[in-house]
Protein backbone atom coordinates (compact mmCIF):
# COMPACT_ATOMS: atom_id res chain seq x y z
CA UNK A 1 0.00 0.00 0.00
CA UNK A 2 2.78 2.06 -0.98
CA UNK A 3 0.41 5.18 -2.32
CA UNK A 4 -0.95 5.51 1.36
CA UNK A 5 2.59 6.83 2.31
CA UNK A 6 1.76 10.19 0.34
CA UNK A 7 -0.24 12.01 2.19
CA UNK A 8 -1.37 14.70 -0.19
CA UNK A 9 -2.76 11.85 -1.98
CA UNK A 10 -4.61 10.68 1.33
CA UNK A 11 -6.09 13.85 1.66
CA UNK A 12 -7.85 13.89 -1.75
CA UNK A 13 -8.51 10.15 -1.72
CA UNK A 14 -10.20 10.49 1.88
CA UNK A 15 -12.89 13.40 0.28
CA UNK A 16 -13.27 12.20 -3.16
CA UNK A 17 -13.65 8.50 -2.88
CA UNK A 18 -17.05 6.79 -1.61
CA UNK A 19 -17.41 3.51 -3.23
CA UNK A 20 -14.43 1.03 -3.59
CA UNK A 21 -13.84 -1.85 -5.34
CA UNK A 22 -10.57 -3.58 -5.12
CA UNK A 23 -11.32 -7.35 -5.55
CA UNK A 24 -8.61 -9.24 -6.64
CA UNK A 25 -8.58 -13.00 -5.87
CA UNK A 26 -5.79 -14.55 -3.97
CA UNK A 27 -4.46 -11.03 -3.24
CA UNK A 28 -5.40 -9.99 -0.20
CA UNK A 29 -6.15 -6.17 0.06
CA UNK A 30 -4.05 -5.74 3.65
CA UNK A 31 -0.62 -7.71 4.97
CA UNK A 32 -0.85 -6.86 8.30
CA UNK A 33 -2.69 -4.70 11.14
CA UNK A 34 -0.43 -1.54 10.18
CA UNK A 35 -1.55 -1.90 6.25
CA UNK A 36 -5.12 -1.74 8.05
CA UNK A 37 -5.35 1.03 10.11
CA UNK A 38 -3.86 3.33 7.71
CA UNK A 39 -6.42 2.03 4.97
CA UNK A 40 -9.24 2.80 7.65
CA UNK A 41 -7.46 6.33 8.49
CA UNK A 42 -7.80 7.13 4.69
CA UNK A 43 -10.63 5.71 3.73
CA UNK A 44 -12.81 6.74 7.05
CA UNK A 45 -15.57 7.86 4.86
CA UNK A 46 -15.81 4.78 2.62
CA UNK A 47 -19.73 3.96 2.10
CA UNK A 48 -19.19 1.00 -0.03
CA UNK A 49 -16.49 -1.90 -0.50
CA UNK A 50 -15.60 -4.90 -2.38
CA UNK A 51 -12.53 -6.57 -1.41
CA UNK A 52 -10.94 -9.91 -0.47
CA UNK A 53 -9.26 -10.62 2.99
CA UNK A 54 -7.37 -13.50 4.30
CA UNK A 55 -8.46 -12.96 7.79
CA UNK A 56 -12.37 -13.31 8.80
CA UNK A 57 -11.54 -11.62 12.18
CA UNK A 58 -10.68 -8.82 10.57
CA UNK A 59 -13.90 -8.09 9.01
CA UNK A 60 -15.10 -7.11 12.30
CA UNK A 61 -12.40 -4.45 12.77
CA UNK A 62 -13.70 -2.67 9.21
CA UNK A 63 -17.09 -2.81 10.43
CA UNK A 64 -16.63 -0.82 13.46
CA UNK A 65 -13.73 1.10 11.93
CA UNK A 66 -15.56 2.44 8.87
CA UNK A 67 -18.45 4.32 10.56
CA UNK A 68 -19.72 5.40 6.73
CA UNK A 69 -19.81 1.43 5.22
CA UNK A 70 -23.16 0.93 4.21
CA UNK A 71 -22.52 -1.90 1.80
CA UNK A 72 -19.99 -4.49 2.14
CA UNK A 73 -18.75 -7.55 -0.38
CA UNK A 74 -15.87 -9.27 1.17
CA UNK A 75 -14.41 -12.33 -0.16
CA UNK A 76 -12.91 -14.44 2.24
CA UNK A 77 -9.69 -16.91 1.86
CA UNK A 78 -11.15 -18.72 4.68
CA UNK A 79 -12.80 -18.94 7.97
CA UNK A 80 -11.09 -20.99 10.36
CA UNK A 81 -13.61 -21.36 12.91
CA UNK A 82 -17.23 -20.78 11.57
CA UNK A 83 -18.94 -21.50 14.44
CA UNK A 84 -16.86 -18.39 16.56
CA UNK A 85 -17.30 -16.05 13.21
CA UNK A 86 -21.11 -17.07 12.72
CA UNK A 87 -21.90 -16.03 16.37
CA UNK A 88 -19.40 -12.57 16.03
CA UNK A 89 -21.17 -11.48 12.51
CA UNK A 90 -24.49 -12.33 13.98
CA UNK A 91 -23.32 -10.11 16.77
CA UNK A 92 -22.18 -7.30 14.92
CA UNK A 93 -25.12 -7.21 12.38
CA UNK A 94 -27.18 -6.73 15.49
CA UNK A 95 -25.03 -3.40 16.44
CA UNK A 96 -25.47 -1.92 12.90
CA UNK A 97 -28.42 -2.58 12.12
CA UNK A 98 -27.43 -4.42 9.48
CA UNK A 99 -28.44 -7.44 7.21
CA UNK A 100 -25.85 -9.75 5.71
CA UNK A 101 -25.91 -13.54 3.82
CA UNK A 102 -22.95 -15.24 3.46
CA UNK A 103 -22.37 -17.72 0.66
CA UNK A 104 -20.81 -20.86 0.37
CA UNK A 105 -19.17 -21.12 4.33
CA UNK A 106 -18.34 -24.29 3.84
CA UNK A 107 -16.17 -24.05 0.64
CA UNK A 108 -12.85 -22.64 0.85
CA UNK A 109 -13.67 -19.29 -0.23
CA UNK A 110 -16.93 -17.79 1.64
CA UNK A 111 -18.23 -14.62 0.26
CA UNK A 112 -19.79 -11.89 2.83
CA UNK A 113 -22.29 -9.47 1.57
CA UNK A 114 -23.54 -7.18 4.30
CA UNK A 115 -26.05 -4.62 3.96
CA UNK A 116 -25.70 -1.62 6.98
CA UNK A 117 -28.17 0.94 8.16
CA UNK A 118 -26.04 2.09 11.22
CA UNK A 119 -28.43 3.64 13.94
Amino acid sequence: MLLLNNDELCIYLNRMIRKLDILKYDYPLFNNRNEMNRFCEVFVNIEQLVCYMMESMDVVFLLNQLKQLSMVNIYLSSVNDREYFMNLLEEESHKLNSIYCIEGMDTKAPKLFMWIGRN
